[in-house]
Formats: structure tokens, C-alpha cells, sequence
């Protein structure tokens, strides 16, 4: 049966004894090629966490290579001139040392995790997978393969498919409406020396962030990082993409429906918001942890447990590089599509209408901030917060002052 789809427009680390760790504050170089480098001591484990970021992603892209980041990030561990795929993964489960890829709109990332007993032989590896990848022909057919098949689960996911469309619908032509995963066409349009030519492009020194947290002395981390990456071209700063502007139409956008063979009806409610470095990015995250992030959120009780109009329904509001977007959604019965838009219609006018009391945004604030320390209890996830704002232009620093404000 086909169903309608509607879019519209406290880190405490203790020491022996019960005294109370001293937090280092994390400190910014520069290496020679121009890499960035974040580092932040912390003596309270043995674990070492490295985030290495590269300004890269699908803002980057366009229609034709969409996907290619994605792909990228998924061949540099696929073997380089001196390690097959399988010497690699041997290598790492081996020392017990972890490393993962990523692609996302405003970034391509890898990431280790290693004790500070194996840490050299995980930079070691990672080193000369960031050096010396050889995108073999065969590797580089199995992962598009891969992709495509990522690509058909998340049209098969209500949300992913939901999502997807809404990106599309907002954005238009912008970058920031491409899929991350990229489409089928683009997909097997991609060759090797694409692939080769998008490594070239990026990974160099002036586009990328590496930041590490954990258990070193600070001058010694930076000679091993000067050692391990140094050799990469400083290359060319990644040139500004044309921010996204909305249109000077009209404020609501008419909905637009998509069919497809589902079991219930998804719909999906937003519109452009500020980028992470506009003045009222911190008050839109507190409206959206307000509105729709968890079983507290008005969303929630107003339309779920009061209404039992949703199977699923909150809000979201991703921190973007550039213009980002605030979201409502609902899965509920193809019975309730009207009733639902109205009702999300209703919540986010209400916000207009009438302040939030004293006691529901100290309620908000403390969940943002038990949230925010729970988040930063591990190294790897300091590491990768101060890197990934370094990497979008607010500086590693904000993610200090995030909390503050």
C-alpha cells in the first residue's frame, strides 16, 4: 500500500586516593606542511584517541562525483604500497590498536584508538594509509559495489529515504542537498582516477586538522606527528564554497509527497537555520533539545503520549559549516497526516507565542549539559570535538565555550 511522505519549509577523571586529576588545556601547532595539530594531555588512562580531519565531504562535491568522498574514505584502508587490506587489519587487531573512516557533508575523518603502549605502532599504520594508499582497481569495484548497496538500505529506511528528500527539497541545487553515500548514477560513474585525483586534492596538509587526546608529553606527540605526516604536500587551502542563501519566495513552501510501499506515513517539518558561527546557533540548540529531543520534549508529550498521534516523532538541528536547517518529524498512521503537520505547526508557533518558563529551560539547559559531559567522558570523543570545530571554522575553542554559553 502506498503511503504519503510530507516535507516542509562534567569530564571528573580521580586518581588514586581521590585526587582529583588537573585538566589540561589543549594547545594549537602548526607542522611544517601545514597540518593543524590539537593536542590535549590526559594522564588519568592509558588510552590514546586521534582524530584526523580532512576538509573534504559532500560540500564539496557535485551531482557528477557525488559519493566520492565516501568512497575515498573507505579505499584509504583498503592497502597501501607497503600493506595489503589483510596485513593492515592483522596488524591493528594484532596490537589492539582501532581505526575507523568517515565521510560526512563538511568533513572526511579517520580515527585511532590505541593504549599508550601500542600507539606507535598505530600511528605506524595509519600513517602509511594517509600516505600511501593504491586504490587497487578490484578494491576500488567492490567498494562502489558496497555503496550501492548502502545506498538501497537507506532508501529502504522510512527516515534515511525521509531525509534524503527533505535535503534535496530545502537545499535545491546547493551541495548541502547531495547525499553523503551519493546516488546510484553518480556512484558508477566514479573511476579509480577520480578517486586518485580527489586523494590528491585533499590530503594535504593546509586541508587537514589532526587532534589527540590522552596519555603523552606534548612535545614528544608533536615530533611523532611531524615524523608521521610531515611528508605530505602542504598543497592549496580548501577554496570557500558558495554559501546557501534561501530564496526570497514565499515564507511556506508548499508540501511536497512522495509515494512509496511503506507500512505508515513519515513526515518531515523545517526550515534554514544559522550556521554553527551565527549569534543565535547556541539559543536554536536549546529550542531544539526544547522542542524535540527526548521523552521531556514537547513534541514528545504534546503529540505522542497526550495524542498518541506518533509511533516516533523530535526534532533536530544539525552543526554545519555553513546554513543549516531545524526539523520535526513524526512516523505515525497514514489516518493522522493532517492532524500531525498542524499539530508540529502548532508546537514551533507556540514557541513564538509564548516563552518557555524558568523551570522547563533550567529543565533544557541541564539536559544539554549532563548530555554535553556524558558525550566528553572518553578520549576519543574530546578529540574528536576539538577537531571537528577546528576543522569547520569555529575553532577548537569553542567547544569549551559551547558549555559556557
Amino acid at each position: 500500500m502506498k503511503k504519503a511522505l510530507i516535507f516542509g519549509a562534567v569530564l571528573i577523571a580521580l586518581l588514586p586516593g581521590g585526587v582529583r586529576a588537573k585538566e589540561q588545556k589543549p594547545a594549537k601547532y602548526l607542522l611544517k606542511n601545514d597540518i593543524t595539530v590539537i593536542l590535549k594531555e590526559n594522564h588519568s588512562n592509558q588510552i590514546i584517541a586521534l582524530q584526523l580531519f580532512i576538509r573534504s565531504g559532500s560540500l564539496y562535491e557535485a551531482e557528477e562525483n557525488s559519493g566520492i568522498s565516501y568512497l575515498t574514505q573507505n579505499l584509504i584502508i583498503r592497502g597501501t604500497a607497503a600493506r595489503t587490506a589483510e596485513q593492515t587489519a592483522n596488524e591493528l587487531e594484532t596490537n589492539g590498536v582501532i581505526i575507523n573512516v568517515a565521510a560526512a557533508e563538511d568533513y572526511a575523518s579517520l580515527s585511532m584508538l590505541a593504549t599508550t603502549v601500542n600507539f606507535a605502532k598505530g600511528l605506524e599504520i595509519l600513517s602509511d594509509c594517509v600516505n600511501q594508499p593504491i586504490f587497487n582497481v578490484a578494491d576500488v569495484e567492490t567498494e562502489k559495489a558496497l555503496a550501492l548497496s548502502r545506498i538501497k538500505a537507506e532508501n529502504d529506511n522510512t527516515f534515511e529515504f525521509c531525509f534524503k528528500k527533505f535535503k534535496k527539497e530545502l537545499y535545491g541545487a546547493h551541495a548541502y542537498g547531495l547525499s553523503v553515500t551519493g546516488s546510484e548514477e553518480s556512484i558508477k560513474r566514479i573511476t579509480r582516477e577520480m578517486i586518485i585525483a580527489n586523494y590528491s586534492a585533499n590530503y594535504v596538509g593546509s586541508r587537514m586538522v589532526i587532534s589527540v587526546v590522552g596519555n603523552f608529553e606534548e612535545e614528544e606527540m608533536k615530533n611523532r606527528l611531524e615524523d608521521a605526516f610531515g611528508g605530505l604536500h602542504a598543497g592549496m587551502p580548501q577554496l570557500p564554497v558558495q554559501p546557501f542563501a534561501p530564496g526570497a519566495g514565499p515564507e511556506t513552501k508548499p508540501d511536497t509527497v512522495f509515494e512509496k510501499e511503506l507500512n505508515q506515513a513519515f513526515i518531515m517539518i523545517g526550515f534554514p537555520t544559522c550556521p554553527a558561527s551565527g549569534e543565535d546557533y547556541t539559543a536554536l540548540k536549546v529550542l531544539n533539545t526544547l522542542m524535540g529531543e527526548g521523552m521531556s520534549s514537547r513534541l514528545f508529550i504534546n503529540l505522542r503520549e497526550k495524542q498518541g498521534l506518533a509511533y516516533e516523532v523530535g526534532s533536530f538541528m544539525p552543526t554545519k559549516l555553513y546554513t543549516s536547517f531545524f526539523a520535526c518529524y513524526m512516523g505515525l498512521s497514514p489516518n493522522n497526516v493532517e492532524v500531525c503537520k498542524k499539530g508540529i505547526l502548532r508546537e514551533i508557533d507556540s514557541i513564538k507565542e509564548s516563552l518557555p518558563s524558568e523551570e522547563e529551560l533550567a529543565r533544557v539547559k541541564n539536559q544539554i549539559l549532563g548530555n554535553f559531559a556524558l558525550d566528553h567522558e572518553k578520549n576519543a570523543r574530546q578529540a574528536w570535538y576539538l577537531g571537528w570545530y577546528q576543522t569547520i571554522d569555529m575553532g577548537f575553542e569553542f567547544d569549551a565555550a559551547y558549555r559556557e554559553e
